[in-house]
């Protein structure tokens, strides 16, 4: 009871906010107003270079989810992180009919420079947070490697790019590694 009474006095002082577009939410335990949860667009299985047995995307970059990883990569906003990762989780059962029984999840490493720059590695905290769920999901274990895969040379950084631009941008940025 108190700890209801402290919640709502909270949101009162400090009301919730949507991590996309900002607009005041209802809900304290809310990250994202309807209109924004209902405009992230899943995605899904997508074509798969030769190498790669198979690929997957939570949401295309548009809208609410473009938003939300700009003020997550850029302004460490942990609102937009957990935004993401409550959405991702909303999903999870999709993602396990696509893989089956188990699978290696492989984050896209930054350069070291951009590592350097922003002090943390958004994509690699996705990629642990999925390999964790999946795992409790399934009851079985989701490798993660984060090793099998180099960023080769620096690029110009996306955002802004439209997606034949990024898709040039990354060419020939990455390297497997043994």
């Amino acid at each position: 009871m108190i700890r209801d009474t402290l919640d709502a006095l909270r949101h009162l002082i400090w009301p919730s906010r949507c991590a996309s577009c900002d607009l005041l939410l209802e809900s304290p335990e809310a990250f994202l107003c309807d209109s924004c949860h209902e405009a992230m667009r899943f995605v899904g299985e997508m074509p798969s270079p030769e190498a790669v047995d198979g690929m997957f995307s939570f949401f295309a970059y548009e809208g609410a989810v473009q938003s939300l990883i700009a003020r997550w990569k850029y302004h460490e906003d942990y609102c937009a992180r957990l935004a993401l990762l409550s959405s991702m989780s909303e999903k999870i059962d999709r993602v396990l009919a696509f893989v089956g029984a188990s699978a290696t999840v492989i984050p896209v490493p930054p350069h070291p420079r951009r590592l350097r720059e922003r002090g943390f590695d958004p994509v690699w905290t996705f990629a642990s947070k999925l390999s964790t769920q999946l795992s409790q999901a399934k009851g079985e274990t989701f490798t993660l490697n984060d090793a099998c895969l180099h960023r080769s040379r620096h690029t110009l950084h996306q955002a802004g790019l439209s997606a034949a631009e990024r898709a040039q941008n990354l060419r020939g940025a990455f390297e497997t590694v043994d």
